[in-house]
C-alpha cells in the first residue's frame, strides 16, 4: 500500500492545478470513455460522473445528466434492461471469488434526445 501512496504523491506533482479538482477527478476526466460512481444501495445515487458520460447521454453538463437520469444508476439504464442488469450485478457481487465486488455489464441507454444507445461498464 505504501507504493500506491508514493505513486499517488508523484501523480499529484504532475497534475495541472485546477481549482477544486482532486487527482481522482482529473484521472476520470482523462479516460477515453464514460466513468461514473454510484452508491450501491437502494438510492443508487450518482456520486461522480465524468464529462464523457454526459456526452454519451447527449447532455452538456453533469447537472443536466443528473436531472435527466434522476441522479441514479437506475435512471441510466434502459427501463426494459434494468431488472436483468441488476440481477447480473447481484450475481457477480455474490461470488466468493469476487473479493473486490467488481461487476461488468452491457446495457442499453436512452439518450436525452430519445435515441437509443449501448453502454458498456
Amino acid at each position: 500500500m505504501q507504493r500506491n501512496r508514493v505513486i499517488s504523491d508523484d501523480i499529484m506533482m504532475t497534475i495541472p492545478s485546477k481549482e477544486g479538482m482532486s487527482a481522482t477527478e482529473w484521472l476520470a476526466e482523462q479516460m477515453p470513455g464514460g466513468f461514473f460512481i454510484y452508491r450501491a444501495d437502494e438510492s443508487m445515487e450518482l456520486l461522480y460522473v465524468n464529462q464523457s458520460t454526459c456526452d454519451i447521454f447527449g447532455c452538456d453538463t453533469v447537472e443536466e445528466l443528473r436531472e435527466f437520469t434522476g441522479n441514479t444508476f437506475r435512471g441510466m439504464v434502459h427501463p426494459e434492461d434494468y431488472e436483468q442488469i441488476q440481477d447480473s450485478i447481484d450475481e457477480q457481487i455474490a461470488k466468493p471469488t469476487n473479493r473486490r465486488n467488481i461487476d461488468y455489464v452491457v446495457y442499453r441507454i436512452i439518450r436525452k434526445d430519445g435515441t437509443p444507445g449501448k453502454r458498456q461498464i
